[in-house]
């Protein structure tokens, strides 16, 4: 739940709208220079060739297993070669082409949750995808509810953002669902598939509350896994690229360790995007760069459709 105060001269239902309002930084001007992204990008990029090098992997990536709920991610998680990225995981596929991701997501039904980064995966999909038709919902692109429909196939795509605390536009309140709460109501089966994340707007708040939050995601998920197993339940972890006076790499990587240590144990599939956007040589944002995306939905979806 999100709390706030009531106002004494308003009733409760006065509160219809949310937004994100205006940022108040005080920085100095060493803030501002320290703060400065041109400069951050400023980064020598090493580029290395094949050449006088050895293969010294001596197994093959991801032999044993599957890509399957509850696998463990090592570091190094994987590498990039040719901006391709080798997971250390499981053994990935590479759905390059429209046909090969429909031919994965054929009568299946996505549930996202989360940010603008989460997002990302399902603008990836809708238009990398001809047959998947974006519906006209009449709601604002940055917070949602979206959907994308391929009947012919039998997809149904949706992307939502998380319930308060978040960053958005002007918004219905009432369009602002917990994931909990979304998660409560799916009776799942093996055609569904869960997918959701949660850091980036919680960097301004105390660790507690985002503890407090997981939790409740996290009994949420475990209901639905006992009441359907056969459920898919992945979840994103953060990502670099978070330099702002309001949040961090550092602040980052703390939510982020409180998200991995507290699904442990559980049957879930967990999307190390962390270690995949800080070693790739694109310029560090909060929102990777479409290669990188697209790495990433290939990981997702070999999950979803194992070898």
């Amino acid at each position: 739940m999100w709390f706030c105060q009531k106002p004494a001269a308003l009733p409760c239902h006065a509160l219809v709208y949310h937004s994100a309002g205006t940022y108040q930084a005080k920085l100095t001007d060493l803030d501002k220079s320290l703060l400065d992204t041109e400069i951050q990008q400023h980064i020598t990029m090493i580029v290395l060739s094949s050449e006088g090098f050895y293969d010294c992997l001596c197994f093959s990536p991801g032999q044993e297993q599957k890509c399957a709920p509850g696998l463990d991610t090592p570091v190094p998680a994987g590498f990039y070669f040719q901006d391709r990225w080798t997971s250390l995981v499981c053994p990935a596929r590479s759905f390059s082409s429209a046909e090969q991701i429909v031919g994965c997501l054929k009568d299946k039904q996505l549930y996202m949750m989360g940010d603008s980064t989460l997002r990302q995966w399902f603008e990836y999909l809708w238009k990398n995808v001809p047959t998947l038709e974006l519906k006209d919902l009449h709601t604002s692109g940055q917070s949602g509810p979206l959907l994308a429909v391929d009947t012919g196939n039998n997809v149904i795509l949706r992307w939502r953002a998380h319930g308060l605390p978040i960053r958005t536009l002007k918004v219905p309140r009432a369009r602002l669902h917990y994931i909990a709460n979304e998660i409560d109501g799916l009776a799942g089966d093996a055609y569904t598939v869960v997918g959701f994340n949660l850091w980036a707007h919680f960097t301004t708040f105390p660790l507690a509350t985002f503890v407090r939050r997981v939790a409740i995601i996290r009994e949420a998920v475990r209901s639905l896994l006992r009441r359907s197993p056969q459920t898919l339940v992945v979840i994103k972890s953060g990502n670099t690229g978070y330099k702002d006076v309001y949040g961090s790499d550092w602040l980052s990587l703390q939510l982020d360790t409180v998200l991995r240590r507290m699904f442990q144990g559980l049957p879930v599939a967990f999307i190390d995007v962390w270690q995949m956007t800080s070693c790739h040589y694109t310029p560090d944002q909060i929102h990777p760069q479409p290669v990188v995306i697209r790495n990433e939905v290939d990981l997702f979806l070999s999950f979803v459709c194992p070898q």
